[in-house]
């Protein structure tokens, strides 16, 4: 009768190791950083053929034109995936030297309102790793040939931030930065890109985190250009060029080039994209990304393995 007594005493503290374990494994994202925020490109302004922005200033409206007359590019409402993200873009690549195809890519207008001190943050989901023989496909662009800049991804599977710099600095000076490569398991679910743009001393910055990623606010590169002046006003492409690289340099169109290298469209996701008009600090970048990615839960389940253990010792003392 005692021991029946003490087992349904401990009922309401396992139920409260369950719930504590429920909890812990659906913890949803953190707030994200809002100050500055101009656009945001997110599931609420998705549609088939057009991306509005849902969040931020919003002003100049710059809305996506999502494919030309003959839509490659489809909208996915139930993505795969361990982020917040609730709907992604899937861009399905060419294969072959022309990021200049309507179909397969997203335009707007150029993005110069921001200024030279300004921040993309992108979350992709490349379809697989690359091989040696790819070309890079081009993931985001802003900006002409002379001024402009381009996130893109490379076949040795990492991700550059390029720009063209005429400032007071260095006259046509090429600035780039480089991500640390990525992995089989980075590419299975959807990748944190910020590029910080600056042209004082905080400097250019390059953030690339997959959800796996231990130190979110720390730049896998950076450069200090002090007073570079990348921005371009030739349009925006996503996912491929729309008229000019951004920074390209010497090339566009079909074989639009910058430094020298050919380019397709992008074959993989696209999820969600905040520009700001201020360059993000480090710190700013772990928040963003913990609005997207839910924080670990071992805290919590350690504290259920207590609970559970407190319980054992609880009923061997009552035998």
């Amino acid at each position: 009768m005692n021991s029946m007594h003490h087992s349904l005493s401990l009922r309401p503290l396992f139920m409260s190791a369950f719930t504590l374990m429920a909890l812990a494994l659906v913890q949803p994202g953190n707030a994200q950083v809002v100050s500055n925020l101009v656009y945001q490109y997110d599931n609420v302004g998705a549609a088939a053929t057009s991306w509005a922005s849902s969040g931020g200033s919003n002003s100049p409206v710059r809305d996506w034109t999502i494919g030309g007359t003959s839509v490659d590019v489809t909208l996915d409402n139930s993505p795969a995936t361990s982020t917040t993200i609730s709907s992604a873009f899937n861009f399905p690549g060419n294969g072959s030297e022309n990021a200049n195809l309507p179909k397969f890519r997203g335009t707007v207008g150029s993005f110069s309102g921001l200024g030279a001190n300004s921040t993309f943050e992108i979350w992709v989901r490349p379809s697989a790793l690359m091989t040696g023989g790819d070309m890079p496909e081009l993931i985001f662009e802003t900006g002409g040939w002379g001024r402009g800049m381009s996130i893109s991804f490379w076949n040795d599977n990492t991700i550059h931030l390029a720009a063209k710099d005429t400032g007071t600095v260095d006259t046509d000076a090429n600035i780039v930065l480089v991500s640390d490569a990525l992995s089989a398991s980075d590419v299975t679910d959807f990748i944190q890109i910020v590029a910080v743009m600056s042209d004082t001393a905080s400097g250019f910055a390059l953030y690339v985190n997959p959800v796996s990623s231990a130190d979110p606010d720390t730049p896998d590169d950076t450069l200090v250009k002090i007073g570079s002046d990348w921005v371009g006003t030739d349009g925006a492409g996503l996912g491929g060029i729309e008229n000019q690289l951004g920074g390209g340099a010497n090339g566009g169109g079909g074989g639009a080039t910058y430094f020298n290298g050919a380019f397709r469209t992008f074959d993989g996701e696209i999820g969600l994209m905040r520009f700001y008009d201020a360059s993000l600090t480090g710190a700013d970048v772990e928040t963003n990304f913990l609005s997207v990615v839910p924080e670990p839960a071992s805290g919590a389940l350690l504290a259920v393995g207590g609970l559970f253990l407190l319980a054992r010792r609880r009923r061997a003392a009552t035998r």
